[in-house]
């Protein structure tokens, strides 16, 4: 993705694309999602998202760690990869605030202002 995208803009704006890409599509398939797709569970995925599933909630795993750590390496990649002066690094820290926020421990089965409670 970054080497299509590099060919029109800048390589360390491409790497923003991708990171802002990759934050949307994460964020909605890890935190958002809700359920299982077995339907042997018998519904008992059906309220939890994916990240709540994962390895049966327990933080500090190694699945949790890599799925943490691939924000922070694209903020990285995208934030020293670029001219200061055209990289939006507002945006790039927003992505994986929100992305580092919504792993944390305390978020487990949280949700902000009753959304996507049902």
């Amino acid at each position: 993705m970054w080497l299509m995208i590099s060919n029109w803009v800048d390589p360390g704006l491409a790497w923003t694309y991708v990171h802002i890409g990759h934050g949307l599509i994460s964020w909605y398939l890890l935190h958002w999602t809700k359920g299982s797709p077995i339907s042997d569970d018998q519904g008992k995925y059906d309220s939890m998202t994916f990240w709540e599933q994962i390895d049966d909630g327990v933080q500090f795993t190694a699945t949790r760690k890599f799925f943490t750590i691939i924000p922070v390496v694209l903020f990285l990649l995208a934030t020293n990869s670029s001219d200061f002066s055209r990289q939006p690094l507002g945006v790039n820290l927003i992505v994986v605030v929100v992305l580092l926020i919504s792993k944390l421990s305390s978020m487990h089965d949280v949700r902000i202002l009753g959304i996507n409670r049902y």
